[in-house]
């Protein structure tokens, strides 16, 4: 996008939000075939007496990360579990993590 009123906008709303990729505007401006660009254009370009007055809002939700988590837990003891302090010993387990983060909020 070279609009530098878009380029603008984006600055603006990277300050609001605290943002650094650049590539989560693009992404906005391209999704949906250029919907979120078209709008904006549409805002800059188009606006008139005749529509009244109008705002563009931007807004940000925050998708927390998914965990997967595996947990590999040894066959049930067969035997009773004995009391307290009389070297207890427990099934060996492991855990595995994975981190996947969602895309930015209406970007798919």
């Amino acid at each position: 996008m070279d609009d530098l009123r878009v380029l603008w906008m984006r600055d603006r709303v990277f300050t609001a939000f605290g943002l650094r990729d650049p590539q989560l505007f693009e992404d906005l401006l391209n999704r949906d075939d250029g919907e979120g660009e078209d709008l904006i254009l549409h805002f800059l370009n188009q606006a008139s007496d005749e529509e009244g007055a109008s705002a563009l809002f931007f807004y940000r939700t925050v998708v927390p990360d998914e965990v997967e988590v595996e947990v590999e837990i040894g066959e049930p003891a067969a035997r009773p579990v004995p009391p307290a302090g009389l070297g207890l010993r427990r099934s060996p387990r492991t855990l595995s993590v994975a981190r996947t983060c969602g895309p930015w909020p209406g970007t798919g």
